[in-house]
């Protein structure tokens, strides 16, 4: 998430480069595709973090081949920031980081919605439950969550 905000935060601080990155964006998809800063007061920007960027993956990758070593205009802390667009790993974590957010940012848009009310609270949570428990097999770092005495086996129990 660190590296994901970093690479978003630089493109949202340098004018120029973000610009760039649009027309790689238009070139490339026929559209803009906007990236999202994580807010730790609003819920939800972690995943359009994360979808953000790899909704931008090929344009991001293709201003990197180009402006990455480049001097003009590209200063060094930039170059550092963007970094982890030229490494495999990082997208690999980023896909990883948005199957285990997706649910997560469903069941938050599901519980803003007009349509939403108190009944539909406790469901809500036991599907959200499932979806996590069975990703636990995918990726065993959410089985911290899911330990007895774990933050959202502790959450589910007061709720039922």
């Amino acid at each position: 998430m660190d590296k994901a905000q970093g690479v978003a935060k630089a493109f949202k601080n340098a004018t120029l480069q973000y610009s760039r990155l649009r027309e790689f964006q238009m070139e490339i998809y026929g559209e803009h595709h906007a990236l999202v800063l994580s807010v730790i007061t609003r819920w939800g920007t972690q995943y359009r973090l994360v979808n953000g960027l790899l909704r931008s993956k090929e344009a991001l990758k293709a201003y990197a081949l180009r402006y990455h070593e480049a001097k003009d205009g590209v200063s060094a802390k930039f170059r550092k920031a963007i970094a982890p667009v030229t490494d495999y790993v990082f997208w690999g974590e980023l896909e990883e980081l948005a199957e285990i957010l997706q649910p997560l940012d469903e069941a938050i848009k599901t519980s803003e919605s007009q349509k939403g009310h108190l009944g539909h609270v406790l469901q809500r949570w036991q599907d959200l439950y499932r979806a996590l428990d069975q990703t636990t097999t995918q990726f065993p770092i959410l089985k911290e969550l899911f330990k007895e005495n774990g933050a959202l086996k502790e959450q589910y129990f007061i709720l039922t």
